[in-house]
């Protein structure tokens, strides 16, 4: 009869970490999609910003929330997304983080 509570834990812990790897691939995406954008000519860390967000709230739906993204301008230019996972375990908390860089076209 343990094997069943057992078996049970391990199905809920392989969906979880499951349902990380896609709240981090979303943050990935997020954010090379808003450096990509800051580093245009004429294109700012706020421009990195606002693509960054959309592409988190498009992609992410239910999976990633909270999210805050940050931008550091510069010859290359780095967005960092942060979010929240979706988690099957009430009160638990999963923290997703990615960063990405891209050199600004005056650079290339």
């Amino acid at each position: 009869m343990l094997a069943v509570p057992v078996i049970g834990v391990l199905v809920i812990s392989v969906f979880q970490i499951a349902l990380l790897w896609h709240a981090h691939n979303i943050v990935e995406a997020a954010a090379q999609e808003g450096s990509q954008a800051a580093a245009v000519v004429n294109r700012t860390c706020t421009d990195g910003i606002a693509t960054a967000n959309d592409m988190a709230d498009r992609l992410g739906g239910a999976y990633v929330k909270a999210i805050a993204v940050t931008c550091q301008p510069g010859p290359t230019v780095t967005v960092t997304v942060a979010a929240q996972a979706l988690s099957m375990v009430p009160g638990l908390h999963f923290p997703v983080r990615a960063s990405a860089d891209a050199l600004t076209a005056g650079e290339r």
